[in-house]
């Protein structure tokens, strides 16, 4: 047979009102002071900004191009020459984009 747990130990008995407001009255002062620290702005350094805008200015024509040109050469059978077509044009589209920000860039740079 189980033994019983001995609850003589375990009152009902409530907690002195002070030792439950105290934990509260500590906890808003820990707030009230983190929310007057003012905080840094976290910002992506400018170089790792540029470098990813490239990529994804770069690279996204020419999977946006593949991927149309490959769906064509399916619907049409004409594998692979509309895929290297949009591939080209999707490049072509990269680049021109890739030169847009890099001019983008220089002007804000000189204004700065």
């Amino acid at each position: 047979m189980p033994k019983k747990h001995d609850t003589k130990d375990l009152t009902d008995k409530p907690l002195p009102r002070q030792t439950i407001e105290q934990p509260k009255a500590s906890l808003s002062e820990r707030i009230a002071k983190a929310r007057q620290i003012p905080r840094e702005k976290k910002s992506i350094p400018r170089g790792i900004h540029l470098g990813v805008q490239v990529l994804v200015e770069l690279f996204a024509p020419i999977a946006v191009g593949g991927w149309i040109g490959w769906g064509l050469d399916r619907h049409f059978q004409t594998a692979p020459w509309l895929l290297l077509v949009f591939f080209v044009m999707g490049f072509t589209a990269g680049l021109f984009g890739v030169v847009r920000t890099a001019r983008r860039w220089e002007r804000e740079s000189r204004s700065s």
